[in-house]
């Protein structure tokens, strides 16, 4: 499965753990953001690597079957990849969000087409498990049970 992690970039080494346990199952991750940096940048440069990374963001999210959001109630970005994801009819899976921050969850948190885990880890198995599922449905979408 194609999945865009979308967190804000202090979580960097947190979503650098979720590609590797995505990768590892052999999942792709369209875009991995967490190596995208401005240090030094200034002026026009910084301008055209920050288009340059939303444009990347942005088919990132368009080219994922499913998108990971970790809640952070300051993530400013992360909300744009949600609604791109949600309109784009993606598999959302929130991590902490709803049950986290009941009280301070967006209101589209309480769309059915997010999918809430307490974990990351469980996330990711949910993912694999829908994956595997869907790989074993022939052209007709029925779930084919080898025996």
């Amino acid at each position: 499965m194609r999945v865009y992690v979308a967190s804000k970039f202090s979580r960097v080494e947190e979503v650098k753990r979720i590609i590797r346990q995505l990768e590892d199952q052999g999942h792709k991750v369209t875009v991995d953001w967490t190596v995208h940096t401005c240090a030094g940048d200034y002026g026009p440069a910084l301008q055209e690597k920050l288009v340059t990374y939303a444009k990347l963001d942005f088919e990132g999210v368009r080219a994922a079957d499913a998108v990971i959001m970790l809640q952070d109630s300051a993530s400013r970005g992360g909300f744009c990849e949600l609604g791109m994801a949600l309109a784009w009819g993606k598999l959302v899976c929130v991590v902490g969000g709803r049950f986290a921050y009941p009280h301070q969850a967006p209101i589209f948190y309480a769309l059915p087409e997010a999918h809430h885990f307490e974990s990351y880890e469980d996330a990711v198995q949910w993912l694999t498990w829908l994956d595997t599922v869907f790989a074993n449905t022939n052209e007709a979408g029925v779930l084919e049970v080898s025996r």
